[in-house]
């Protein structure tokens, strides 16, 4: 869709087609940045969902993406990877896009809400400190066989797990 989209873009001599607005290009454009960085934060590659997710945050602050709703309406993922590679920057860039957004789709006061309790957080407050690590499905897996409180003292201090074999 994204290839077709730039080809028609670029036989349009890069302006917009009469019948389309620029916030249908920008809307289009959103839409799948937010994609991807949604499929890279899922896959754990949280360098590919950072580097789409600052994409989407230079085209939102283009002033054509202030009626771009297609895109900009389901942003939650893009506040969770800021939120999870402690972009404190590129969360505030989002929350003043957000000001502008809400005047014209009040459904985005919720997300504008999360973003900023997200930079009130006492995790959140420093940019000088370093991201916490990423989650990895296997490092969110608890033993089936115990809860988490008698886990840790069950397991040996080194070495294999004996349990294993």
């Amino acid at each position: 869709m994204e290839t077709q989209f730039h080809q028609y873009y670029r036989e349009s001599g890069g302006k917009s087609n009469p019948e389309f607005s620029d916030s249908v290009y920008v809307s289009l454009r959103l839409y799948l940045y937010r994609l991807r960085a949604e499929c890279w934060r899922s896959l754990s590659q949280p360098q590919m969902a950072l580097g789409w997710a600052k994409e989407f945050l230079r085209i939102g602050s283009l002033p054509a993406s202030i009626y771009a709703s297609n895109g900009s309406l389901s942003i939650f993922s893009v506040v969770d990877v800021f939120r999870d590679m402690h972009e404190v920057d590129s969360m505030r860039q989002l929350l003043q896009i957000l000001d502008r957004w809400v005047v014209a789709f009040p459904a985005l006061r919720s997300a504008k809400r999360r973003c900023a309790a997200v930079l009130g957080s006492p995790d959140f407050s420093s940019s000088s400190s370093a991201p916490p690590p990423f989650p990895t499905p296997q490092a969110a897996r608890l033993p089936s066989s115990s809860s988490p409180s008698s886990s840790s003292s069950s397991l040996p201090s080194s070495g294999p797990d004996p349990r294993i074999t």
